[in-house]
């Protein structure tokens, strides 16, 4: 895979690349016959695999090959479902076990799931991945497809940072409706109909979360329904649900028929995330009330009122509908997207695009007829008329325009208070760094950080700044206020007030106080404090090898159980080595891992599965939860030379030519190690999803500022802006919450330009 490196992920290898793919199955006829004889069963069956892109060219045996999808199974273009571990376990092309070939036969245009998707992958909602393939069945050519990215353990490894765990395939009828608190309550039900299908740890079987999930939303009390939802769920995801389902008109959807959705209950955060699913039903395509285009029509639906498919409840919902900050809310994203990124003007040359990629491959396309009657003229059409055919009842972009007439037409606010949606606020030492998203309907006045001392008696107040970020396709961008300040000694609770313009107030936490307090030990006392990647002849480990190592020095003033804490080199698999059982390090103290895959030999000390790169990588200190407690991307270290913090904890690194292996690092002399010349190098990784190390060089104390910048010039985020003395940094950057993108890193001395790099964003 020599090109894997220009990708965030390896299996971005497939649905990145910039081109239609070829799939050539090769099945037993006899098995293929007794598949399209028998369309309803899910047996997989033996087949064989070559999957070729402009980036690939892969052959794969032992393959489970099946028709999928529900009603569609009876179509003359089938759906198809491959399985590349059904026969061969942990089989994988780029790190994909399960690729779902959609026929898309009800779609004239063949696009509007690839733009549903898109549109969610724009404004930051965790969706499927889609690309286009020519499918071949022993060798006869069964049309254009979709490759939709299957949902699993794989997809939320990339989309969320891990995959360990619950994952439930939500389908009808999955209401989210109160069934009693015994887990087994939401276990098969209704003649064995599963609403909620474990799809991942199915020994365990653990039905619990989702038990007390669906209790919660419920039956919390309305005093702390929003405090007890928000403990649970995070619930921007599920508000974009909703406001992407009535932009694209996708009723095939939890709100209107209970179905098709994902739940995964995240471990890092310990919430549900809502996960989209199957949006070939969008953009004017309606079987609910078939060729006559009236109500409801998908188009010209209000928002707000319209009715379920069975007038049954839908708490989760109608929770939204009926709380006014959570209904002002939605209203906003919907107002936003609409305005901001569902206009035509912004899609059609996306659209066309597309058009133009596979008008050729669907033209050869022998099944595209054969259900409805399409043909090209049909297809050209679908995209940009009064496109009126059955159960297609608006054109692609003819649906978007009138949609967004009707969005807009009504529009209507409770006019709640100022809602702090999105928070991220963290203290390193006595600074204290606030990162928000707020809106109110009625327009902010200000936003407040109240700081207060022990008895709750006000100290300050310092106001937050609007740090709005124009031409951005992601609402929490524009709705961003930010603050750095510092702290004082006596300063002990916190807590966020927004005035809005009729004087309302909200306040975050809702309740009570947030509190100071230094960094906890997984979190700002244990550090990876100096390292090396090369090791000559600077020191030997109780065997007499002279291997890689890195030193942990705990900086605070208890000793620490490091047992069940994992070190890593790899940010897709956090617990790839584990520290075992009785490993303590003592309060001040420090502590030596060498890293040189001989941790299934019985010698004396810590030793790691996995080497150390002299050419730079990521590295990291994980809590057992898979929280990191502390991570850097090393630069390229030279043979006997160690790269540490200039002092211990610092979060200045240089180079030691005198490493100082299980000891201070501040008393070693550096001078011999500082640059002569003023740098900004190339950050670590590039491309990156979603943080990269950013190093540079400063040959005379200075004032710096290191910003991040979009193309349109807009500055999006400063990480540096300070006097720092001539020595080597390293800043990590976070764009969790910015779009793919090129970004550029600018490093500025004493107000002026001195260095700038290119960063791509590849999400």
């Amino acid at each position: 895979m020599t090109l894997s490196f220009l990708f965030a992920r390896e299996s971005d290898l497939i649905y990145r690349a910039q081109s239609t793919a070829d799939i050539y199955i090769t099945v037993e006829q006899s098995k293929l016959d007794w598949i399209y004889v028998n369309p309803d069963s899910d047996s997989l069956h033996l087949s064989s695999l070559r999957f070729q892109n402009n980036l690939l060219d892969i052959n794969i045996d032992s393959v489970g090959f099946s028709i999928r999808g529900n009603t569609s199974r009876n179509s003359a273009k089938k759906s198809f479902k491959l399985d590349l571990n059904e026969y061969v376990k942990g089989q994988k092309i780029v790190g994909i076990e399960k690729l779902n070939l959609k026929a898309e036969q009800n779609d004239p245009s063949l696009i509007r799931s690839t733009f549903a998707f898109k549109l969610m992958e724009k404004i930051g909602l965790k969706a499927s991945r889609v690309t286009y393939a020519r499918v071949y069945i022993n060798d006869n050519y069964m049309g254009l497809y979709e490759i939709i990215e299957h949902i699993d353990e794989n997809f939320a490894n990339y989309h969320f940072g891990n995959n360990d765990g619950n994952l439930w395939k939500c389908l009808w009828p999955a209401d989210l409706n109160y069934r009693g608190s015994d887990p087994s309550n939401y276990h098969p039900y209704s003649n064995d109909t599963r609403p909620y299908e474990l799809k991942t740890n199915v020994e365990e079987y653990d039905y619990s979360e989702l038990a007390h999930f669906i209790d919660v939303i419920n039956n919390s009390p309305p005093s702390v329904k929003k405090d007890s939802l928000e403990s649970v769920l995070v619930v921007t995801d599920f508000i974009k649900y909703l406001a992407v389902n009535i932009m694209t008109g996708s009723w095939d959807d939890y709100r209107y028929l209970k179905n098709n959705y994902y739940l995964y209950h995240d471990p890092r955060i310990d919430k549900f995330r809502f996960i989209p699913y199957d949006y070939d039903n969008t953009f004017g395509i309606d079987w609910v009330e078939g060729g006559s285009w009236g109500d409801p029509n998908w188009a010209r639906i209000n928002m707000y009122t319209y009715a379920v498919s069975d007038n049954s409840g839908r708490p989760l919902s109608d929770l939204i509908f009926n709380t006014p900050e959570y209904r002002d809310l939605f209203t906003h994203f919907v107002e936003f997207y609409t305005n901001h990124v569902f206009r035509e003007d912004q899609w059609r040359t996306y659209g066309d695009s597309i058009k133009a990629a596979i008008r050729p491959d669907l033209a050869n396309d022998s099944y595209y007829p054969r259900d409805h009657g399409f043909n090209m003229n049909i297809f050209d059409d679908s995209y940009d008329t009064d496109f009126r055919r059955a159960h297609v009842e608006r054109g692609l972009y003819e649906f978007m325009r009138k949609r967004r007439e009707s969005t807009n037409r009504d529009i209507s606010w409770e006019n709640a208070p100022t809602s702090i949606y999105r928070r991220d606020i963290s203290q390193i030492g006595k600074k204290l760094y606030v990162d928000i998203s707020a809106f109110s309907a009625l327009g902010i006045k200000n936003i407040d950080l109240e700081i207060f001392d022990a008895s709750n008696n006000k100290n300050s107040s310092v106001s937050l700044k609007r740090d709005k970020l124009q031409g951005t396709s992601m609402v929490e961008l524009y709705d961003r206020w930010t603050l750095s300040t510092d702290i004082a000694d006596n300063d002990k609770y916190y807590r966020i007030v927004a005035v809005d313009s009729n004087m309302q107030t909200s306040s975050w936490p809702r309740h009570g106080y947030l509190e100071f307090e230094e960094q906890s030990i997984y979190a700002g006392t244990l550090f990876i404090n100096e390292i090396m990647a090369s090791n000559n002849v600077t020191i030997a480990d109780p065997a007499g090898d002279y291997d890689d190592w890195l030193e942990i020095y705990n900086a605070s003033n208890n000793s620490i159980d490091l047992s069940g804490m994992c070190l890593t080199d790899k940010e897709n698999e956090l617990a790839r080595w584990t520290f075992p059982q009785g490993t303590n390090i003592h309060a001040g103290d420090y502590l030596l891992v060498w890293c040189d895959k001989d941790h299934d030999i019985d010698q004396e000390g810590l030793h790691t599965n996995f080497k150390l790169s002299a050419a730079g990588e990521f590295l990291a200190l994980v809590d057992k939860d898979l929280s990191i407690i502390d991570k850097l991307y090393f630069p390229p270290i030279a043979t006997d030379v160690s790269y540490g913090r200039q002092e211990d904890g610092h979060h200045k690194w240089v180079y030691f030519e005198k490493p100082t292996p299980g000891a201070s690092n501040g008393g070693t002399s550096i001078t011999e190690q500082l640059p002569l010349t003023t740098k900004l190098h190339a950050n670590y990784p590039n491309p990156f999803n979603p943080m990269t190390s950013i190093p540079f060089e400063l040959a005379a104390d200075a004032q710096v500022e290191l910003a991040i910048y979009n193309l349109n010039g807009q500055k999006v985020q400063t990480l540096v802006q300070s006097y720092q003395s001539q020595g080597s940094y390293q800043y990590t950057w976070n764009a969790h919450a910015l779009p793919s993108g090129i970004y550029m890193a600018v490093l500025k001395i004493d107000a002026k330009i001195a260095d700038t790099k290119k960063m791509i964003l590849l999400k």
